[in-house]
C-alpha cells in the first residue's frame, strides 16, 4: 500500500494549530511509526528529525539509503516491488546520487526524473546529516539548506 505524505502527517503547534501548508523552518517529529513521522511539530530545532514521507512536506526529501520500503512507496512511480528492490540494492553499496538508483531493476530515466525532486542524498564526506544534496531537475545537484 502506497503511503500518502498528506494523510500521514498531522502538524500542530500550540492552541492555534498550523496547517500542513504553513512554512516551518524547524519541523520535528512528535510521533511516528516504522515508516516515518506521523505527527510533526514546528519550531524546535533540537527536536528529533523528520523521517519518511513527512520529510517531503518540508522540502527535505527522502534518503533512499535510510527510508523503509513503506516510505519509499510514497515516491512517484514506486510501488511495493520497486521499493523492496531499492532496499535490497543497498547491499551492493549506498546510493550516493540520483543516477545510482538506475541500477535497481525497473527504474529507468522516466522514473528517475519523476522522483528526483523527492529525494535527498547525504554529503559524500559523510558529514552532518543536516546538509543533503538534492537532485536538480534535468541533472546536477543542489545543496539543500
Amino acid at each position: 500500500m502506497a503511503l500518502s505524505a498528506w494523510a500521514l502527517v498531522h502538524v500542530s503547534q500550540g492552541p492555534e494549530g498550523v496547517t500542513p501548508l504553513d512554512p516551518c523552518a524547524a519541523p520535528f517529529e512528535q510521533a511516528g511509526n516504522p515508516d516515518g513521522s506521523t505527527a510533526v511539530g514546528c519550531g524546535d530545532p533540537a527536536g528529533p528529525p523528520l523521517r519518511g514521507p513527512a520529510r517531503a512536506l518540508f522540502g527535505q526529501g527522502l534518503d533512499p539509503n535510510q527510508a523503509t520500503a513503506g516510505a519509499l512507496e510514497a515516491l512517484p512511480g514506486i510501488g511495493p516491488a520497486r521499493a523492496a528492490a531499492i532496499v535490497a540494492g543497498r547491499a551492493t553499496g549506498p546510493y550516493e546520487r540520483l543516477a545510482d538508483l538506475a541500477r535497481v531493476p525497473g527504474i529507468g530515466p522516466v522514473t528517475l526524473e519523476r522522483m528526483a525532486d523527492w529525494l535527498a542524498f547525504p554529503e559524500p564526506d559523510g558529514g552532518s546529516s543536516a546538509g543533503v544534496r538534492r537532485p536538480k531537475p534535468g541533472g546536477g545537484e543542489a545543496t539543500a539548506p
